[in-house]
Formats: structure tokens, C-alpha cells, sequence
């Protein structure tokens, strides 16, 4: 129990950065900085390879930043039903209403059976719940 009181009573947290979207943020980054210094590089290696890789880099980017169909946050509610937060886009999420039975963990994912820490997560299955639409 200790262990959830850094999160305020929820059961789970998803962390703001992931280990994916920070992939995004460096590859939008390095986008950037190749556009912003795109005369030089042109100079160097010819028109089109920089064209290339910054078009590549930005997809990357949006690829990597865009994380869909995951649980980003768990909470119990007061009368004995999880409220589980699925991200629908980097910004937009849904809440779903379920009882504790009708959840189970499909599979681990992760280095959790080597002893790092934070780098658990499990693919789970919710059989029935209510969303917002009941």
C-alpha cells in the first residue's frame, strides 16, 4: 500500500513522458534543427538526402509521439468499480467504468521478471464496462 501513495489513491499512473514519446520529442527535435541548418547540410551532401531524412524524421516523430489504446490511468471508485483512463490520441482520452472481475492481465510486458524498476506493463483484457454513452 505504501507504494500507492505517491499517486494520490489511484492504482495506476501512466508517466507524462514514455519512454516512446520522448523517442518523438528527439526525432521532432532533430527535425528542427536539420530544417533550421538545412542551407548548410544542402551544401555538404546535395538537396536531396537532407529532404529526405527530415521528411523521415518528422514521420518518426508522429509515429512514435502517437500512442493509442492505452491505459493511462486506474483508480477505485468508492463503491468497489475501477475507473480506467484509455488514451484515445497523445490528447485526447476516454473513461470506462468496470468491476475489478471483469479485467485480467492477457500478458507481462517488460524487463519486471529481471528487477528494473518502472518498466512494468501488461496487455489487459476488460470483458464489460460503461463508458460515457453507458
Amino acid at each position: 500500500m505504501a507504494d500507492h501513495v505517491s499517486l494520490k489513491g489511484k492504482i495506476f499512473k501512466m508517466k507524462v513522458l514514455s519512454p516512446s514519446r520522448v523517442r518523438g520529442i528527439a526525432a521532432f527535435g532533430f527535425s528542427f534543427y536539420a530544417y533550421s541548418n538545412l542551407v548548410a547540410i544542402s551544401l555538404m551532401t546535395g538537396p536531396t538526402l537532407p529532404i529526405v531524412a527530415i521528411a523521415a524524421s518528422a514521420f518518426y516523430g508522429m509515429r512514435s509521439f502517437n500512442e493509442r489504446e492505452v491505459v493511462s490511468k486506474i483508480e477505485a471508485i468508492d463503491d468497489g468499480q475501477l475507473r480506467i483512463t484509455v488514451l484515445k490520441s497523445p490528447f485526447v482520452s476516454y473513461s470506462i467504468t468496470t468491476h475489478p472481475k471483469n479485467v485480467k492481465s492477457v500478458c507481462s510486458l517488460g524487463d519486471d521478471d529481471l528487477g528494473a524498476d518502472d518498466v512494468e506493463g501488461n496487455v489487459i483484457s476488460v470483458s464489460a464496462y460503461i463508458d460515457a454513452a453507458g
